[in-house]
């Protein structure tokens, strides 16, 4: 019987190492790289500075010359972009068109348009970008548009 047993735990130790190293593959396999961040286009799905109205919704697009564009809740809007390391992201110089909203849009773009200026880092999994402030806090979270960002976001 121990021969038995001895023999179960022999099978499953090397089974068991291989569904953890797939669990790591498939983990970085969900990660984003520059390249998604600079060819997506991204809808927001979290503020952390007030309630998200989803009448307003903003937009992040990012493109490989280093300038980042989209809707701002009310009015449209350009940036430049830095990308230093690996993760780092800041968003310089950001113009907005001048239409007049009512007060619930603007509040919402100012909330926007004041996290994206906090800015310093970035990740993207499964299909959600996160901008993060130089404390790692989340500012803005993004899904990708047409992409199922699965649970927890």
């Amino acid at each position: 019987m121990k021969l038995l047993n001895m023999a179960k735990v022999l099978v499953l130790i090397p089974v068991a190492a291989m569904l953890i190293s797939c669990v790591g593959i498939f983990a970085k396999a969900e990660r984003g790289t520059l390249p998604d961040l600079l060819s997506s286009e991204w809808a927001l799905s979290y503020i952390s500075s007030m309630q998200m109205n989803t009448d307003y919704r903003p937009t992040l697009a990012l493109s490989e010359d280093l300038t980042a564009s989209g809707f701002a809740g009310c009015n449209r809007y350009r940036s430049g972009v830095e990308l230093a390391a690996t993760d780092e992201l800041m968003f310089t110089a950001i113009v907005t068109t001048k239409r007049a909203c009512l007060n619930t849009p603007m509040k919402s773009e100012d909330a926007y348009l004041a996290a994206l200026r906090s800015v310093s880092s970035w990740s993207i999994t499964r299909n959600v970008l996160r901008l993060m402030d130089k404390d790692g806090n989340t500012l803005l979270k993004f899904k990708r548009f047409g992409a199922n960002p699965g649970p927890n976001i």
